[in-house]
């Protein structure tokens, strides 16, 4: 086990466990994501920075532990105390810290996040089965190591039953049609009810994307290097498609799973459209509206809107505002013109004329015409 955060919350909080799996080096070179040491670190700043106030009342981080792999060489992450030389992703290292990640998350009432990130299948033959990709190479010799995700996810659910569990998986769901199979963490709990909110970077049978060197379209769009997919579930983490709360004096604003859905795919295709991505990946998947539960919360909901607007010369020339100036332009050079914007009631102008009705953005991702 190696973690790279481990705190003492107050007595009466609820401990929020977060372990990040990143499967960066393969047997087959070319496989190989380039910069998972640095991405992996990017997700730990993530958590280890949220403050306080992201937490749903009474939750506050206890520990991050990380497993990772590199082209480069051994991994080390700064945590709270400094550098950490971590584990890499093998089978047995991945087993080991899944269930003692599961027992600590019932054990302690606490609420756990899992972001896997690596290379991946869907298996066709016998049903559904999404494989992950492990370091280093099967104890039979016969390619690289992997785990049964689909059986895992039975043994998190029999182990955390009743406690928040959200796992980010960003792997490719590509068709398998092979023989070869993966074990998962131990025996399945098939009795057990779906208990963790399971997110998926790319819909059944489509791929995932690492991305080396990101386009300047892209880089406007607030798309830069590594996972597309878990830029993407960061964002809207950190408030991206999180709706107006009903309360027009409410600060904090839940992010709940359907909401973080629509938000993920509405950025992953317009990322995607910018890095110029064919076929684009599939849209992510995740728990629908029957998950109401807060998984963080924000002061700063956000959206994408996209003016279709004839007539207007470049993006200066078509601006949002809301609330006192500057007012924002947009951050492509032509229709449709994008807007990464607050949630709240904005104005659009056009060729410096005058300010339009107030709109309400109340969706992750609207498109306006004018």
């Amino acid at each position: 086990m190696t973690f790279v955060v481990q705190r003492q919350p107050a007595p009466t909080a609820a401990p929020v466990h977060v372990l990040i799996v990143m499967v960066g080096n393969y047997l087959d070179k070319s496989a190989n994501l380039q910069g998972a040491a640095t991405f992996a670190q990017a997700i730990v700043d993530f958590w280890r920075t949220l403050p306080v106030s992201s937490f749903p009342s009474a939750q506050a981080l206890v520990s991050i532990e990380v497993l990772a792999s590199d082209s480069s060489g051994a991994v080390s992450i700064v945590g709270d105390n400094g550098p950490v030389g971590v584990d890499r992703p093998t089978f047995d290292a991945a087993k080991t810290a899944l269930l003692g990640w599961a027992r600590r998350v019932k054990a302690e009432g606490g609420i756990g996040f899992l972001h896997w990130v690596g290379h991946g299948m869907e298996q066709i033959k016998g049903g559904s089965i999404v494989s992950l990709a492990c370091d280093g190479a099967r104890d039979d010799g016969a390619g690289q190591a992997g785990l049964d995700w689909t059986c895992t996810l039975h043994v998190i659910n029999g182990m955390t039953d009743g406690q928040p569990v959200y796992c980010f998986i960003d792997a490719c769901r590509s068709p398998d049609r092979s023989d070869l199979g993966f074990e998962g963490i131990g025996p399945p709990n098939w009795s057990a009810g779906d208990n963790a909110c399971v997110f998926f970077s790319t819909a059944r049978g489509k791929k995932a994307f690492w991305i080396v060197t990101p386009k300047p379209a892209a880089l406007n769009a607030g798309c830069g290097k590594h996972a597309l997919g878990t830029q993407a579930f960061i964002a809207a983490l950190k408030g991206f498609g999180a709706r107006l709360p009903d309360d027009p004096a409410a600060i904090q604003v839940p992010i709940v799973a359907a909401e973080l859905v629509q938000a993920s795919q509405a950025l992953v295709a317009r990322w995607a459209r910018h890095q110029q991505i064919s076929p684009p990946p599939g849209d992510p998947a995740g728990p629908s509206g029957r998950r109401p539960d807060a998984i963080l919360l924000t002061d700063e909901p956000k959206c994408t809107v996209d003016v279709f607007a004839k007539g207007v010369a470049s993006p200066t020339d078509c601006e949002a505002l809301a609330g006192s100036p500057p007012p924002l332009a947009s951050e492509t050079a032509s229709v449709p013109f994008e807007f990464r914007l607050a949630r709240k009631p904005h104005k659009f102008r056009f060729n410096s004329q005058n300010w339009d009705p107030e709109k309400l953005l109340l969706h992750p991702h609207m498109e306006l015409y004018k």
